[in-house]
């Protein structure tokens, strides 16, 4: 059992629930990578700039409100896909 956090109702024992991204931003992270050389105890290392996506707000939501939320729903930014949004 869980409340909707869209209409409020308690949902009854075993009803599944939707959690939906409301929020979403876009993330650099920076990985450190060894490169090899000619010399085994010399180390030298490069770095290499990755993005991703980070979760900034999601909603628990009952079966119904998921549906409608998604496929009517006002959010914040520009849908990117399969109802996720910046």
């Amino acid at each position: 059992m869980y409340n909707c956090e869209r209409c409020g109702r308690t949902t009854s024992p075993g009803e599944k629930t939707e959690k939906v991204i409301i929020k979403v931003k876009i993330k650099e992270y920076e990985n450190i990578l060894r490169v090899p050389t000619d010399n085994p105890r010399r180390r030298e290392y490069m770095t290499k700039k990755s993005k991703g996506y980070e979760i900034v707000e999601e909603k628990k939501m009952c079966l119904d409100c998921s549906k409608d939320f998604i496929k009517n729903g006002k959010v914040e930014g520009k849908p990117l896909k399969d109802g996720i949004f910046s």
